[in-house]
C-alpha cells in the first residue's frame, strides 16, 4: 500500500472504498479510541476484570446507524485488518452466528475490495 499521504489519511481511504463497494443498508461511524477494553465494558456495563482478551475492534448498531470501534494503539496494517473484518460483521445480517459461513463470504469481498491487485 502507497502510504505517502500518511496513514490516517489512508484509513479514511479503506473506510470510503469499502462504503463504496461493500453497500450496507445503515450509515456507519469508525471511531478509533485507546483501551477499547475498558469502552467496551463501559458500554455493555461489565466490570473491567471480565474478559483479559485485547479487543482489537468491535461493531455496534444504534438504531438506524452502525458504529466500529478500533483500537488507537496499534499499527497502520492491523488497524487496517481490524476495519475490513468489522466491516464485514456489518455486511452479515445478526440473526446469523459470528464468525460462521455468511460472514466468511463478506469477509472475503470486503477483503478484496480493498486489497485487489492491479
Amino acid at each position: 500500500m502507497d502510504l505517502r499521504y500518511g496513514k490516517q489519511r489512508h484509513l479514511d481511504y479503506l473506510y470510503r472504498r469499502l462504503q463504496q463497494t461493500c453497500k450496507v443498508k445503515s450509515r456507519t461511524s469508525v471511531c478509533y479510541v485507546e483501551n477499547l477494553n475498558r469502552v467496551m465494558n463501559k458500554m455493555l456495563g461489565k466490570s473491567s476484570k471480565s474478559k483479559k482478551v485485547k479487543r482489537l475492534g468491535c461493531c455496534f448498531r444504534d438504531y438506524n446507524r452502525f458504529y466500529i470501534y478500533i483500537e488507537k494503539n496499534m499499527g497502520f496494517e492491523i488497524k487496517a485488518q481490524t476495519l475490513v473484518h468489522e466491516w464485514a460483521h456489518l455486511m452479515t445480517p445478526f440473526n446469523v452466528p459470528d464468525h460462521g459461513r455468511k460472514w466468511a463470504e463478506n469477509y472475503c469481498k470486503a477483503y478484496r475490495s480493498v486489497y485487489r491487485t492491479k
